[in-house]
């Protein structure tokens, strides 16, 4: 998603801003007490994350344990209050203005039985940002977090998030918890497999899963990268879009 521009002054040093690397997230504590929080310590928080996406266009959002310490110190931050997401994407039930937000304490839920689909996506904490992944993401989220932005006041709110929004959200609720998708490699397709065995989901998932791939194999929108993290025989690889063996992971 590319986000407004309007850029602080900033930005510039924030474009290609190394995020911290697969390992090297720390899980970051709940904030106490959010409703406490002043817009001037949250302002610059704000700023950082909307910025940050200006600057990298191919990001859609970002957790702010992936920013390393001069990140905050570049807008005067407070980096203890880490627990939380900026999230441009326009939130499904809630009114049209509500975007550009920070996602403070967020709690995931995931309903059972689930219905999942394939993620097309990157990760800036996973080679920067360099290799794809399809990854399995539940295509409904129930999502209970503070929200925040200039002008308006706190609130906490519950939401349901469904197919791209549920799967940005918890890829980003993992970087919370110091972890991202290589944690979970069942959850990594190799689509190079054409059973997809490993796959249970229902129907329609399924064919959402199928419409993905079809995408990454006709060369959609897939150019920025240069592999493609897939799990194979028990281990991650990085191939090329044909599914040739490139290196070890």
């Amino acid at each position: 998603m590319m986000v407004e521009n309007g850029c602080l002054p900033y930005t510039e040093a924030l474009k290609g801003e190394p995020l911290l690397q697969s390992g090297e997230l720390i899980k970051a504590s709940p904030i106490p007490n959010p409703e406490s929080l002043a817009s001037k310590q949250l302002m610059p928080l704000w700023e950082l994350g909307k910025n940050f996406l200006q600057g990298n266009p191919h990001f859609v959002a970002v957790a702010f344990t992936q920013f390393r310490q001069k990140s905050f110190e570049l807008v005067n931050g407070d980096p203890l209050l880490r627990r939380m997401i900026f999230f441009p994407c326009i939130l499904a039930n809630l009114p049209d203005d509500y975007k550009d937000y920070l996602l403070i304490n967020p709690k995931l839920a995931i309903p059972s039985p689930a219905d999942y689909y394939a993620s097309v996506e990157g990760c800036g904490s996973i080679d920067f940002a360099r290799l794809g992944m399809v990854v399995r993401r539940p295509y409904l989220i129930l999502l209970k977090t503070y929200l925040w932005r200039p002008g308006k006041e706190m609130l906490m709110a519950s939401i349901s998030l469904r197919g791209f929004d549920a799967g940005v959200i918890e890829h980003e609720y993992l970087h919370l918890d110091g972890q991202d998708a290589t944690f979970f490699p069942e959850n990594i397709l190799d689509f190079t497999d054409q059973k997809n065995e490993c796959w249970h989901n229902r129907d329609e998932a399924q064919a959402m899963v199928a419409r993905e791939v079809r995408d990454i194999t006709a060369g959609r929108d897939v150019q920025r990268y240069q592999g493609w993290l897939i799990h194979q025989e028990g281990k991650l690889i990085v191939v090329d879009r044909d599914g040739q063996y490139l290196r070890d992971f």
